[in-house]
């Protein structure tokens, strides 16, 4: 198992703390294997740094056709499949959450308590993701604990 990372996971900023609350913040990265890298089943790829305090509003991926063999999920360091399950990677897609065919809403408006990643787990699969594919990932979320009435 190893352990990928967007250029955005990598840098390991996450501009956007100091933002007050209630103010939309997005969020996007690309990740592709460099060189020889391959990305196999079991391994994960970091996407995106969520700083403590942010509130997810919704979440999109977009893959290229892997195999259709290859699944993976989308989560973070708390919960691996806290927003999507079992992706089919076959066949170029996006997917968005939350929406249509997704019944895992947990992940839905979660507040992050420390900083933490967006993550893609890849769980099942023999084709490995080469540096020919691109997987993107677009966030938006909001800062929460400035104003005393939030929910």
């Amino acid at each position: 198992m190893t352990i990928h990372k967007s250029a955005a996971a990598q840098s390991g900023l996450m501009p956007d703390f100091g933002v007050p609350a209630g103010i939309t913040l997005s969020r996007s990265a690309s990740f592709s294997p460099s060189g020889s890298t391959t990305v196999v089943s079991g391994d994960t790829i970091q996407m995106i740094p969520i700083p403590k305090n942010a509130k997810l509003l919704s979440l999109a991926i977009n893959y290229p056709d892997i195999a259709d063999s290859n699944n993976a999920d989308v989560g973070d360091g708390g919960d691996p499949d806290r927003f999507m399950a079992d992706v089919k990677m076959s066949g170029a897609n996006t997917k968005m959450f939350p929406g249509s065919g997704f019944d895992n809403t947990a992940g839905f408006l979660k507040v992050y308590n420390t900083d933490d990643t967006i993550d893609i787990a890849i769980d099942k699969g023999t084709t490995a993701m080469n540096s020919s594919q691109t997987i993107e990932m677009f966030v938006s979320y909001m800062m929460v604990g400035t104003i005393n009435d939030e929910g």
